[in-house]
């Protein structure tokens, strides 16, 4: 399998091991037997981020694991949950539309932290000042503060 561009170290869970890097003009989750190396799935989603410095254009921070559920941070600031065991989006988050996030000197950088049924994103991005909840689906809600980004877990 060929590597793409990231800074973001691997995950492994239940003989699993998860990368998050980009290819191209798309960022991608792969999921691989840990022992084997076997692709199993990958997920894919477009990014047009590219980096002010000409460093590399890939993720900054790495893959969060939380029992059945994979989460990403793209350096354009789109926060991902992934189904496990399937690679099927569970929902998304764009930081930048919904909370009016802007690149810092690196772009998002900023690795989830699930807490209970909640995810939260410390963004290393700064929005241009505090944001009032928002919904982001029909079944909870997300809060965003002047730094950080909860949404659910679940």
């Amino acid at each position: 399998m060929k590597l793409g561009t990231g800074y973001g170290p691997v995950a492994i869970s239940k003989g699993r091991l998860f990368l998050f890097d980009r290819h191209e003009d798309k960022a991608r989750l792969s999921c691989l037997n840990a022992e084997t190396g076997k692709l199993l799935w990958k997920f894919d989603y477009p990014t047009a981020y590219r980096d002010k410095y000409g460093y590399n254009n890939g993720p900054r921070c790495g893959t969060i694991v939380d029992k059945d559920k994979v989460y990403i941070h793209g350096a354009e600031g789109m926060l991902h949950c992934v189904n496990a065991e399937t690679g099927k989006e569970v929902w998304k988050v764009d930081t930048r539309e919904d909370f009016g996030v802007v690149p810092n000197f690196f772009g998002a950088s900023s690795a989830p932290i699930i807490e209970g049924t909640c995810s939260s994103c410390r963004s290393a991005a700064r929005p241009p000042a505090a944001t009032p909840a928002s919904s982001i689906n029909s079944r909870a809600t997300a809060r965003a503060s002047s730094r950080s980004t909860r949404i659910p877990a679940r």
